[in-house]
């Protein structure tokens, strides 16, 4: 059981390890951006409420993931073993990319399709959780991984669908609009 804990980890460190830092000027820092989107978005929480989730997620996550290798070496289907592996890598690159397209490049269009992607991918790793008799944790984690990704992809969504008016001129040619994708 301990390699499947020390086997999650080390799969998020080395997904997560070069993406920390983007390091791309912009104009407005990433809580002034949030903040003048949530001035035309009163539904979305605020900006503090997101390290919390984030950090409780990435626990869960960094577990399940562990349980699930953990739980790998007496999985009787291989393939399906492979895709649950697979969609993990996929969701925790696109989880990671989603803040790129987001506040670092500010390409909220494209921000909103990698939403998608996170939350679709996060139901399947669920599903796969589910049919592969995984520990129970590790499938209630995914699912409430799958609420909040759910709701950060409908969020995600409205924003994108808030279109160019949100523009302001402190900032200049962000892209907001989903139609110009």
């Amino acid at each position: 059981m301990a390699l499947g804990f020390v086997a999650g980890w080390a799969v998020l460190a080395l997904l997560y390890g070069p993406w920390f830092s983007w390091d791309i000027e912009m104009p407005l820092s990433r809580e002034e951006f949030y903040e003048n989107i949530r001035a035309r978005l009163s539904w979305a929480p605020p900006a503090g409420v997101y390290g919390i989730v984030w950090t409780v997620l990435y626990l869960l996550i960094a577990i399940s993931v562990g349980l699930f290798i953990n739980d790998a070496a007496n999985l009787p289907n291989n393939t399906k073993l492979w895709a649950t592996f697979i969609l993990i890598c996929i969701n925790i690159f696109t989880n990671k990319t989603w803040d790129l397209f987001f506040f670092e490049m500010r390409n909220i269009g494209v921000a909103a399709l990698d939403a998608v992607l996170i939350f679709a991918t996060a139901v399947s790793i669920l599903v796969l959780f589910w049919v592969q008799g995984v520990n129970w944790f590790a499938i209630v984690s995914m699912f409430v991984y799958c609420l909040w990704t759910g709701f950060a992809m409908i969020l995600t969504l409205a924003i994108a669908r808030l279109g160019p008016s949100i523009n302001s001129p402190i900032l200049g040619s962000v892209n907001f609009d989903v139609n110009k994708l």
